[in-house]
């Protein structure tokens, strides 16, 4: 930087503080600022009286948004509502508190309620400040326009409107959960998707009907467990009359008298759990846990909790030595305290703090008894104090301090 002599150092320090022109017209500025006996041409001063630094356009556009005038301050207290804001006299002390345009009883006007209409299942919803329609049922839809029978078309079934309304599937064809045509394995019967395998009025082909069979046995009983119908497209075979049985064994083809049926639980089998020969680890047992397929539950280190003589009881798989509820031994609660949260470690009952809460007397009978955010004799830990006699709080688990020049000391 090149240095300007004392002079210079003085005027610079005037045209900073007030206006450039106070200094003489011969004193240089040093480098960077052209004066015009060294032969530069100086800035022009814009039509505002600001002359620009070199470099510096005048002429550029200036930012709107940084020259626009601040927002006047909103100083006054407003008392009539703004649409859609209104005070509808719901019994709320507050004003204007309904919105005119979403409230289902106060739609577009105070008093203007939606309505529901159960019977055909079809609801109105306040969008916009109107009532608008919509249907409540799965799968209904109103394809006819009218309001009076509401949403009168199941459209998973309904072959003129199949899967949405105006869909209309070709002659013959039926509507299968909202599409046209039958799904994979089905086949259309009479306008009907069965399953030719195992359907007694259409086995192996449409319109087969099995013939009654009222004791298949002569006057004995089935199998355990099984039932006599079409199975695999032909009639007259035994098969498991249930999910949860399966014919390990392989012997149900020998029939009446000389089967055991389908004598096999795979729910709850563990040798055999959800098909014949899946064996489950040693400690682990087979169930079918909320609704799920069988399968082999309780890992390394779980222990499952319930009456597992009932075979449809519900079970937990559990770690008992951090589990509360089954602490130690299936059923053990561990006991709670005010203000305090049980915990179990390695299989042994306790309780601890949560956050900003502390036991200082030691006492676990009243809990965790201090809040260590806001007591001025436990303020952030057990014990550590504020000026209980100068009044002096604990705000945030902090003892509250303030400038000492701030005037009123605040308590």
């Amino acid at each position: 930087m090149v240095k300007t002599g004392l002079i210079g150092l003085t005027c610079v320090a005037i045209a900073v503080s007030f206006v450039l022109p106070s200094c003489a017209s011969d004193v240089s500025l040093g480098r960077g600022f052209p004066d015009a006996d060294a032969g530069g041409a100086a800035p022009a001063p814009s039509d505002n009286g600001f002359t620009p630094l070199p470099g510096t356009d005048a002429s550029a556009p200036v930012d709107a948004a940084a020259e626009a005038p601040l927002e006047p301050l909103k100083e006054c207290i407003g008392t009539e509502c703004v649409w859609p804001r209104a005070t509808c006299g719901d019994g709320s002390i507050a004003r204007c508190n309904i919105d005119l345009l979403t409230d289902n009883d106060n739609c577009g006007e105070c008093g203007h309620k939606c309505e529901d209409y159960t019977l055909v299942s079809l609801s109105t919803k306040c969008t916009d400040g109107k009532c608008r329609a919509f249907c409540t049922t799965p799968n209904a839809q109103d394809c006819n326009g009218l309001i009076d029978d509401g949403c009168e078309t199941d459209v998973m079934m309904n072959p003129k409107h199949c899967g949405a309304c105006g869909v209309e599937c070709p002659e013959g064809v039926p509507c299968n959960n909202g599409v046209c045509g039958c799904a994979g394995g089905l086949v259309s019967c009479n306008g009907q998707c069965v399953d030719i395998l195992t359907d007694d009025d259409n086995c192996g082909a449409c319109g087969n009907v099995c013939p009654a069979v009222s004791s298949p046995c002569d006057g004995g009983t089935l199998p355990p467990y099984t039932k006599y119908k079409c199975a695999k497209g032909v009639c007259g075979q035994f098969i498991c009359s249930s999910v949860t049985r399966r014919d390990c064994n392989g012997d149900m083809q020998l029939g009446c008298g000389s089967s055991d049926g389908c004598e096999t639980d795979v729910y709850h089998d563990p040798n055999n759990c959800g098909s014949c020969g899946n064996e489950c680890a040693p400690g682990q047992y087979c169930r079918s846990l909320l609704g799920a397929p069988p399968q082999c539950v309780c890992g390394p280190g779980e222990t499952a909790c319930g009456n597992l003589l009932v075979p449809d009881a519900e079970i937990q798989c559990v770690d008992l030595s951090n589990d509360p509820q089954n602490c130690g031994a299936c059923g053990h609660v561990c006991p709670t305290s005010p203000n305090a949260n049980a915990v179990c470690r390695s299989g042994i009952c306790g309780l601890e703090c949560p956050p900003n809460r502390a036991d200082c007397n030691g006492d676990w009978a009243d809990g965790c008894e201090i809040d260590l955010l806001s007591d001025m004799r436990s303020c952030g830990a057990c014990g550590q104090a504020c000026n209980v006699d100068a009044g002096q709080p604990c705000i945030n688990g902090t003892c509250l301090m303030v400038e000492c020049d701030a005037g009123v000391i605040a308590k």
